[in-house]
């Protein structure tokens, strides 16, 4: 499904708009209801005055001419602009950007003895020179260019600033080709990507195209030349400062005429307003990949090759179990949404430890996730699963299969309990047959996210915005990636808990909190149980060295603030105040970004803590764009004395540092507040300021600790 958002730009509507800025509305909740009939547009990339014009089907039928487009438009070959214009330009250029394109000693040695000695031959040729016919340089001829293009000589311009302006956009030629001299065009061409490659100089960061692009070796000019010959053609950005693609999608008049965008933009930056990237760049690029949820395609799949266990098999797993304890405590049946055994995350860290922790009291432990990964529910019918037992792969699973199964161990275990900890993949509909065929004395529902309030589990519109959960009919649901889905999910989600009405854990106050206040599904009871905590807390005391070491611990990923992080780091490039880290397991290219590896592990569960005390890590930003429900990764941070920044409206990491005692770490309002603390002295200040601690991070195991609270202590 298209989307909407697509094609609008928020800045660019609040700059054009300035009513609406003022107003405070927001902006394209103004353009979907007001604006377009206003004429106002979108974006650059969309006229509503042509589209209306062009199409009266639309203005018959009294339809939003974006949305038209969008669902239908595209599609059937209408166009969003009238056709483009040919010129790209036709303000004068600056005299330093006309300098580069000539060529004083040549000019000198030509016209020897026609240019007084104390004037600037650059000022000759235009004032003087051009309309002589002089040339500026070997690269370009006058005379054939004023012969060549009447209308240019007609409008008394200059040859060379037309040429740099527009003519070479058109396709006009500087110079006549000349036959027989098949070189002459190579190394004429040569000299003009050199003095191109001078102008753009300042704005190529080699070490950026280097990381960005692993594929392309050489050195520094190796890579410059790359990009100003083949790479912008690729779409391969020159630095963190300039975005191809935007360029093109918001100068479609370059992107027209095959104007190298870089060289475009540092030719008309100071006489027309031409971005270099675009307002929220970050949220665009993952907006740019946003599909509809409901489109997406699966994240893993069992393969079909492998078949259906059948009751005989499944039933002997849970026999040999049986048969290998000295007692039966009883059986679990878990569900989550993908195989904890293998996928490292948060969630699945939590299902292997109380699944460990069962295990080792003669619990049987029965794990079920779905048999094909996918980001919303299962639809109706599909809900097969892939079991182990107690660590042990058992294989793919039918629902059939396993209630039928599941229907005869109520002899075989005194204690039976049903624990959910996530249902993506899963069809609901089965959970609370699953509970009625084993008979569960209690089903247990955590919550690790939000998926029981919208697909979009973190609650990031189209995966760019907190969205705070806004009721279903909402606007914002009506243009985000996962609302039209939202609207079957919550009547499916709503059945499972009016159905199953199981205990519900959060893993912190404040998400027990959110989800009471978002949502009405019935429960039997409702508490707080976090995962982990700190104790045997030691002061730290550390001299704080004259540069600070930053660091990035977790998954590199948009939602996590990784891209915050990335552009911070760029910005203080050189500044001897700091150096910059990410600390995991996945590769990374970030500029000013060093890699320590940290991989936690089952049998390494302090690999994170240990690998930030070991490279004297001083600072952790724990950005996150969304509330966290718990967060691990800030418990470790501060578990191993580092000093902990996070964004306001993080969660339960912005209630953690708020209800701390010590000064633990620092709240900052915003993505410019943070750069501001980096920018002045305030880190250094705060980091100084600080009574932080080390300590051990008990893990909690999860239900066990709940279910067997005097076994857990």
């Amino acid at each position: 499904m298209p989307l909407l958002t697509d094609m609008f730009d928020a800045c660019w509507y609040l700059e054009n708009n300035p009513d609406v800025r003022d107003s405070g509305i927001d902006p394209l909740e103004h353009f979907m209801t007001v604006g377009w009939r206003e004429g106002r547009n979108p974006s650059p990339a969309f006229d509503t005055q042509f589209y209306l014009q062009a199409n009266p089907d639309v203005v018959e039928a009294d339809l939003n001419p974006l949305e038209h487009f969008v669902v239908t438009g595209r599609s059937e070959g209408r166009k969003p602009l009238s056709e483009l214009p040919q010129d790209i330009a036709d303000s004068p250029l600056d005299d330093d950007i006309l300098r580069a394109f000539f060529d004083e000693k040549y000019y000198r040695e030509q016209y020897a003895g026609h240019i007084p000695a104390d004037q600037d031959a650059f000022t000759h040729f235009m004032t003087v020179g051009w309309h002589r016919g002089y040339n500026p340089s070997a690269e370009f001829d006058t005379q054939f260019y004023l012969e060549s293009n009447p209308d240019v000589g007609t409008a008394s311009l200059n040859p060379l600033e037309h040429y740099l302006t527009s003519g070479r956009a058109e396709g006009r030629a500087g110079l006549p080709v000349l036959e027989g001299l098949d070189d002459i065009p190579v190394l004429l061409q040569d000299d003009t990507l050199a003095r191109s490659m001078d102008v753009v100089a300042a704005d190529f960061d080699p070490e950026f195209y280097r990381r960005r692009n692993p594929d392309i070796k050489g050195s520094d000019d190796d890579l410059f030349r790359h990009f100003m010959t083949t790479g912008w053609q690729e779409g391969r950005d020159p630095s963190s400062q300039f975005d191809v693609s935007y360029y093109f999608w918001a100068n479609p008049d370059v992107a027209e005429a095959g104007i190298n965008p870089l060289l475009h933009y540092r030719l008309h930056a100071a006489t027309e307003i031409r971005r270099s990237l675009q307002p929220h760049a970050k949220e665009r690029a993952v907006l740019r990949h946003c599909r509809a949820v409901q489109d997406r395609k699966p994240f893993w799949q069992l393969p079909e090759r492998e078949k259906a266990v059948d009751e005989w098999y499944l039933a002997s797993f849970l026999k040999r179990d049986r048969n290998n304890r000295s007692q039966n405590a009883g059986l679990i049946v878990s569900i989550s949404h993908d195989d904890y055994r293998k996928v490292p995350g948060g969630v699945q860290n939590c299902v292997r430890d109380e699944a460990q922790s069962f295990a080792a009291q003669d619990w049987t432990y029965l794990h079920l996730f779905p048999s094909r990964a996918i980001s919303t529910l299962a639809a109706l019918h599909h809900g097969e699963f892939v079991a182990s037992v107690n660590g042990q792969y058992v294989g793919r699973v039918t629902v059939d299969t396993l209630l039928k199964v599941l229907a005869r161990q109520h002899g075989h275990y005194p204690h039976r309990h049903l624990i959910i900890h996530h249902l993506m993949g899963v069809m609901p509909e089965c959970v609370p047959v699953i509970a009625q065929e084993m008979q569960a004395e209690k089903s247990i529902f955590w919550l690790h996210d939000f998926f029981t309030i919208c697909p979009s589990y973190a609650l990031m519109r189209n995966d760019i915005a907190f969205c705070n959960a806004p009721v279903p009919t909402s606007p914002a649901c009506h243009i985000c990636a996962y609302g039209e889905e939202r609207q079957t999910h919550l009547p499916r989600i709503k059945a499972l808990f009016e159905a199953l009405r199981p205990e519900v854990i959060a893993p912190s106050r404040y998400t027990l909190k959110f989800w009471q206040k978002k949502t009405d599904l019935p429960v039997t009871k409702a508490s707080v149980q976090e995962h982990a905590f700190i104790t045997a807390k030691v002061p730290f005391e550390k001299r704080i060295p004259d540069t600070l070491k930053i660091g990035f611990i977790g998954t590199p990923v948009f939602y996590k603030g990784w891209d915050v992080y990335r552009e911070l780091a760029a910005q203080f490039l050189g500044d001897q105040r700091y150096d910059f880290f990410y600390l995991g397991s996945t590769e990374q290219d970030a500029v000013n970004v060093t890699s320590l590896p940290a991989t936690v592990t089952q049998a390494d569960r302090d690999a994170m803590q240990k690998c930030i005390r070991r490279n004297e890590i001083d600072v952790i930003v724990n950005w996150s764009l969304y509330p966290e429900t718990f967060c691990f990764t800030a418990y470790e941070a501060i578990a191993a004395g580092a000093f902990l920044i996070a964004p306001k409206g993080s969660g339960n990491v912005e209630d953690l540092l708020n209800s701390s005692k010590e000064k633990i770490g620092y709240v900052a309002d915003d993505d410019q507040e943070l750069k501001s603390v980096f920018e002045t002295d305030r880190l250094r200040s705060l980091v100084e300021k600080s009574r932080r601690t080390t300590g051990t991070l008990e893990i909690r195991p999860c239900t066990f600790a709940y279910l067997v609270p005097e076994t857990a202590q």
